[in-house]
């Protein structure tokens, strides 16, 4: 349920020679991306999720995915985000809703050293909704633990779908002459679909294998007349579920379906591939968790490629 704009956008944007439109490259995702529990709410009630980032560049890939022999970027970024949700009673054609919202403050800096460029910016971001929906659909006949074994009450073998609809606020600071913008003058609509699957133990108390894939809408920035292509998305994680402790690789893919266009004219489109891990500690009694996760780009396309660290921590409010 973890919603805000990610620091990320800001350097995605980054279009540091004149021929590139400062909005071109960005991937618009909740905050840090999902991974784990991709199609599962926690129980009814209010929730608090902070969540810290850091982030350093590595390169600029041109449109063919090589390494730009101009570009030489350096730069980081670290900031905060706080996201408050709520998880109804009830349920919805037998499915539970949730609601979320947040907004993220930070600070970027970025040095383009092959056009002499560079901008350091601190304030709010835009901020990120979402309304999910999601419902059990079964074990599919799996041979789970007995009835009476504590693992039922924590683990939620077989398979949960989901369904949502996010949308990316454009109130963070923007001017168009901007290296790094806080925000981006410009609504982006995130619909999703998620699936998790958790097997019976067989390593340990259960695998889980997770997924959500968006489609993101982009308006136009009505300064600049640029819009952005539209995306497709896809966050999964596989991990081992060992008592409170869940951890795994994760990853990520996007790429755009259609191409940026300004003025009439067609724009570059963009694409990344990134791989990480996680790993999340339940505290029950505490009722809160913490999560820590990690993720390189390893392949793209006209973009900025950067090492990205996310802490979220998040408690049960009531």
């Amino acid at each position: 349920m973890a919603a805000a704009l990610s620091v990320a956008l800001a350097w995605h944007a980054a279009a540091p020679t004149g021929g590139r439109a400062a909005e071109g490259g960005f991937v618009a995702t909740p905050i840090g991306g999902t991974d784990f529990r991709q199609a599962l709410l926690p129980p009814p009630g209010g929730y608090l999720v902070g969540i810290g980032v850091g982030q350093s560049a590595m390169d600029f890939r041109e449109r063919d995915g090589s390494r730009s022999a101009l570009l030489a970027p350096e730069g980081y970024a670290a900031a905060g985000a706080l996201i408050l949700g709520h998880v109804f009673d009830g349920t919805v054609f037998g499915g539970r809703v949730a609601a979320a919202a947040g907004a993220l403050y930070g600070n970027l800096c970025l040095r383009v050293r092959g056009i002499g460029r560079s901008q350091c910016q601190t304030g709010f971001g835009d901020a990120y909704a979402e309304v999910a929906w999601s419902r059990p659909l079964g074990d599919f006949g799996a041979a789970l633990p007995g009835a009476d074994d504590p693992r039922r009450q924590r683990i939620p073998y077989g398979l949960t779908v989901g369904v949502g609809l996010g949308g990316i606020i454009p109130v963070g600071e923007y001017k168009r002459t901007d290296l790094v913008p806080l925000g981006f003058n410009t609504f982006v609509a995130l619909p999703s679909v998620a699936a998790t699957y958790v097997t019976p133990p067989l390593l340990f108390d259960g695998t889980e294998i997770s997924a959500r894939a968006f489609y993101n809408i982009h308006g136009r920035n009505r300064a600049t007349d640029y819009r952005t292509g539209d995306l497709f998305v896809l966050d999964w994680g596989v991990s081992e579920r060992i008592g409170r402790l869940q951890f795994g690789p994760t990853g990520a893919w996007a790429k755009q379906v259609e191409p940026d266009r300004q003025a009439g004219r067609r724009g570059p489109s963009t694409s990344v591939t990134s791989l990480g891990a996680s790993a999340i500690l339940d505290l029950p009694e505490f009722g809160m968790f913490v999560q820590a996760k990690f993720l390189t780009d390893i392949a793209a396309e006209y973009r900025l490629t950067t090492h990205r660290a996310f802490l979220r921590v998040g408690f049960k409010l009531y």
